[in-house]
């Protein structure tokens, strides 16, 4: 038999199916009826930029590092290595030279692949490369051993003598103009007559005359009107790579280098 409308027992169930409804959305965790919302990323502190630069200014210095060390490595190898070979081992001139350019040329390959292979990964060089790099270190030699700028020689008399300079005395002081363009020779090759001339006391045994070797071992570079620091960095530089430099003050003040003879 059906239950009449608005009878007390369908009211009793709507009773009992409301506290059911109520008592499943009180069992039901208060976030659940929320929408997620995605988190809104925040700014990037100053610490982080600063970290994000790090890499950029460490891989800036490592260019700026390995750059330099291609530039200059292999000519401070080239020269003390040419000196090293003469004065040590008594090596002809000329031959000592190409040791040197031999041991340059394989130093500046070295480092040519190491950038290559750090910047494009693995890298085998083709013998046209390396021909290439020993014939760039043969060129540097062979230009910048026998001239010389007009501007760094004090008369048309010492550029002409310039020639009869030991190879490895030339070299070194190319390579030096490269950094100190303003050097100037102001004495290479002397005469007998020369020392009378200058009311200088006769020196048999000045490196300045045509020694055994064929060559002159000595030279002069001016100090007058120029920064003590360039004087004392030009000082050091020679040093290091096996000449002696003295300073002197016979007719002017002068840088006076030279290398030793070999026996």
């Amino acid at each position: 038999m059906a239950k009449e409308a608005g009878s007390p027992e369908q009211a009793v169930s709507e009773i009992e199916a409301a506290l059911r409804s109520m008592e499943t959305l009180a069992s039901k965790p208060a976030s659940a009826g929320r929408t997620s919302r995605p988190k809104e990323a925040a700014p990037a502190s100053g610490s982080a930029r600063q970290k994000s630069r790090r890499p950029i200014l460490g891989t800036a210095f490592r260019w700026l590092v390995a750059v330099a060390a291609i530039a200059t490595l292999p000519l401070l190898i080239l020269v003390r290595l040419s000196v090293w070979f003469y004065t040590d081992y008594g090596l002809w001139p000329w031959i000592a030279v190409t040791g040197g350019a031999i041991s340059a040329a394989l130093v500046f390959i070295v480092l040519v692949l190491i950038v290559i292979r750090g910047a494009a990964g693995r890298f085998r060089a083709p013998t046209y490369f390396k021909r290439a790099m020993f014939g760039l270190v043969l060129v540097y030699c062979g230009y910048f051993a026998l001239l010389v700028s007009a501007g760094n020689a004090k008369s048309a008399e010492v550029r002409s003598t310039y020639t009869s300079l030991h190879p490895s005395l030339r070299l070194a002081l190319s390579t030096w103009m490269l950094v100190d363009s303003r050097l100037v020779i102001t004495d290479a090759e002397r005469q007998v007559e020369d020392y009378a001339r200058r009311g200088l006391p006769r020196n048999e045994a000045s490196l300045h005359f045509v020694t055994s070797s064929g060559y002159v071992h000595a030279v002069d570079l001016r100090t007058i009107g120029r920064p003590e620091w360039r004087n004392f960095l030009t000082t050091v530089y020679f040093k290091a790579m096996g000449f002696s430099a003295l300073r002197h003050g016979e007719t002017a003040d002068h840088l006076h280098l030279s290398i030793q003879v070999a026996e």
